[in-house]
């Protein structure tokens, strides 16, 4: 059965980009959905925590609309000129860039973990940030969306295999969502252990880890395109479709473990 199914998805290069384009404006549609829903519960609720998590929503949102946008940029690809500073148009082709090389959207990303992250610590140490871990995964985003642009502005020339993964920016974005997230899923293992199931932040806890996991698992999807297009050749495969479902997953878990939570609408 698997794979009479990657038979399927192997036919035609260009069909199965078609495929995933049309995939990915029905998750930035969910997407706008559930972040519309969450407008509307933040309204009722107005603290820090629903503004952090709201904030949250909308950059995964962005996120999933520059995507789209790079997805079809797949399908239907254009000239995008050369960004190297100083040539004619770099301005105007760094922009192309970074909208149609998802580059938008991996800022988009990383800054909706962000708040995902900095949401986490309010609940976890009952609504007194660590400053110093917030900082700290602040100042990272914001080195790598300056990297993300600076790699534009002067790239390599004749990279190694190696220096070409290291001066990109999908693997520090990787290594930058592991890092909050990971300590997310182990911290909030660690208090669901300790606390009673009938106190009010259990829910909200078990929820962030569920989201945890789901994006993590989002990534390693990722990843597996990744490596599935270096052993045969397709650069869009099956997990070039479950990496893009599981984004949503993670925003409707989300959604679910502190918007829709009856025992905290007030």
């Amino acid at each position: 059965m698997i794979n009479f199914v990657f038979s399927i998805l192997q036919t035609q290069s260009f069909n199965l980009r078609f495929a995933l384009g049309i995939w990915s404006i029905f998750i930035f549609a969910s997407a706008l959905i559930i972040f519309i829903l969450a407008i509307n519960r933040h309204k009722n609720k107005k603290n820090i925590l629903s503004k952090n998590l709201l904030n949250t929503f909308a950059f995964y949102w962005l996120s999933t609309l520059f995507l789209s946008i790079y997805i079809w940029y797949r399908v239907f690809p254009i000239d995008l000129g050369d960004s190297r500073l100083g040539n004619p148009g770099w301005f105007y082709s760094l922009l192309k860039h970074l909208l149609y090389h998802a580059q938008f959207a991996y800022f988009c990303f990383i800054i909706g973990t962000y708040f995902l992250y900095k949401f986490s610590n309010i609940i976890f140490e009952k609504e007194s940030i660590s400053k110093k871990k917030e900082k700290n995964a602040m100042i990272f985003a914001v080195i790598l969306i300056a990297f993300g642009v600076f790699r534009l502005l002067f790239p390599l020339n004749n990279p190694t295999e190696i220096a070409n993964i290291l001066y990109g920016l999908e693997v520090w974005v990787i290594f930058y969502i592991f890092l909050t997230l990971f300590p997310i899923i182990f911290q909030g293992k660690r208090l669901l252990s300790l606390m009673d199931r009938n106190i009010d932040y259990y829910r909200n806890i078990k929820y962030i880890v569920y989201t945890a996991l789901i994006i993590i698992l989002m990534m390693i999807f990722y990843i597996l395109e990744t490596f599935y297009n270096i052993l045969y050749g397709e650069e869009t495969n099956i997990f070039s479709f479950l990496g893009n479902g599981f984004a949503f997953v993670g925003l409707l878990t989300a959604y679910i473990g502190f918007y829709s939570n009856p025992k905290r609408r007030k």
